[in-house]
């Protein structure tokens, strides 16, 4: 008989991190326990998730670390950790996991989120599964992860809020684009290896209008693999120098452009 655990929508605060972790018994073996969280959760201050939990979302629940947050979700490939929805449906069960905080101990490794993106998110633009805030700059580390299932996005970056690194990603069936992100973040992509797009909305990366300003500095913009492509949603401004490698695909919304201005090149 499964025992169910209620977690209930409210604000994680406290000097000291807070930790949560599956229920073991005596012998180290994962009792039969289902965590299911209701309503926003949202955390003020540090939270820390170990591998091998599975959260299951109820409708239009949400996970918002707030500015002075933090989360830290550090699975393994033997013990990943999951967010999932309580039901798998077309377009998102649940709200999502959103970012405001520019704490660069935020890392999701070895995560899986599926069936979020249901709503937008209060701070954010668009429907996804993880958006991080532009407003305080907020910041990411994601690795070895998968996103399935969004209503909207896999991963939403607003125009300020940085994706420090990304490496190891898998999205899978989002409604919207796999990510969406401003021209300063494209180059992060550079090291990631093993990106996987496959039955998203736009399997590749959106880039909003936004402008390319990196001053002194030649930003390399790598090719996608899978055959994904970059979508250009609005109008780019390059103003510093840009290196475009083989084999990268742009595809341009209606009446947007690619502007050179001075300084770029």
């Amino acid at each position: 008989e499964e025992e169910i655990i209620e977690i209930i929508g409210d604000r994680i605060y406290g000097t000291e991190e807070t930790v949560w972790s599956d229920f073991y018994n005596g012998s180290g073996t994962s009792l039969d326990v289902k965590y299911i969280v209701k309503g926003k959760v949202e955390v003020v201050s540090g939270l820390r998730i170990l591998g091998g939990l599975e959260l299951y979302m109820d409708k239009d629940s949400e996970i918002n670390i707030t500015k002075n947050g933090y989360l830290i979700a550090l699975g393994s490939p033997q013990d990943r950790i999951k967010f999932l929805g309580k039901e798998s449906v077309d377009g998102g069960y649940w709200k999502g996991i959103s970012i405001m905080s520019n704490d660069m101990k935020n890392e999701l490794d070895n995560v899986e989120v599926h069936d979020a993106g249901s709503e937008i998110m209060e701070g954010l633009q668009n429907k996804t599964s993880v958006g991080l805030g532009g407003a305080n700059e907020a910041k990411l580390k994601l690795f070895s992860s998968k996103i399935v299932g969004s209503g909207g996005n896999g991963i939403y970056v607003e125009n300020g809020a940085d994706l420090v690194r990304i490496d190891q990603i898998r999205f899978h069936k989002n409604q919207g684009p796999s990510i969406t992100m401003a021209a300063n973040q494209v180059q992060k992509l550079n090291n990631a290896t093993g990106m996987e797009f496959i039955g998203n909305g736009h399997n590749g990366v959106e880039i909003v209008g936004s402008a390319l300003f990196e001053p002194n500095v030649e930003t390399t913009w790598p090719a996608l693999h899978f055959g994904a492509t970059y979508l250009v949603s609005g109008n780019l401004g390059i103003q510093s120098g840009l290196k475009i490698l083989p084999g990268a695909v742009f595809k341009f919304a209606e009446d947007k452009m690619f502007g050179v201005f001075p300084y770029g090149y």
